[in-house]
């Protein structure tokens, strides 16, 4: 870190910081303007290269991300508290899913019986970050398992994901490309179409 003056005021810099991370690497840089005994607002450029992210078993993804963080301190008197918040871009490098796949038939889908409402108890307080990212792949992705054998595109421009740890939802779509294929019940089918859409930035469904 670096402690200069930007335009006479008094700053704490991130120059430069690297570092390795799931098989890649990430850099950052930064600022935290001084403002009398406190500061202002904090942000932070982030750039990560070919790093492997360790989502679960069966799950290979490998991403470049170009994000900016931001942190404003809560104005003084204010209840409210103050979220750093996560804006950019993420590019998958590749993508692929090898997971096994269950299907089970729920009887009360075809009776017509009211399933049961579940509701999800949310608390704010629990937040801890804000973000609204775009995901971009510029490759297909790879689903290969006991029941689908297909190639995915990320339609243009993009799924956007936003909102907090806690709650957060998609917007976007994705395309099966021709020549995939569906395994049911010993027949497979070949799929000439189909599309994932996703429309809630409050959650995934």
């Amino acid at each position: 870190t670096v402690v200069g003056t930007l335009r006479g005021a008094a700053q704490v810099r991130v120059v430069r910081g690297t570092g390795q991370i799931g098989g890649g690497t990430v850099a950052v840089t930064g600022r935290l303007p001084l403002e009398g005994l406190g500061f202002g607002t904090a942000t932070a450029s982030i750039t990560a290269k070919q790093v492997r992210l360790p989502l679960a078993d069966g799950v290979d993804v490998t991403a470049d991300a170009d994000l900016e963080a931001t942190y404003r301190p809560p104005a003084l008197g204010s209840s409210q508290p103050s979220l750093p918040e996560v804006r950019g871009t993420v590019s998958i490098v590749s993508f692929r899913y090898t997971r096994p796949i269950t299907m089970s038939l729920d009887l009360s889908n075809l009776t017509g019986k009211a399933k049961r409402t579940e509701v999800e108890a949310y608390d704010p307080s629990g937040d801890v970050v804000r973000f609204e990212i775009d995901v971009v792949s510029p490759r297909p992705l790879a689903f290969q398992n006991n029941l689908i054998d297909m190639r995915v595109e990320v339609v243009e421009p993009g799924i956007t994901v936003a909102g907090t740890n806690q709650r957060f939802g998609a917007r976007g779509s994705l395309r099966v490309l021709p020549e995939s294929k569906l395994q049911l019940r010993n027949h497979q089918f070949d799929v000439r179409e189909g599309t994932v859409r996703f429309d809630d930035l409050e959650r995934l469904e």
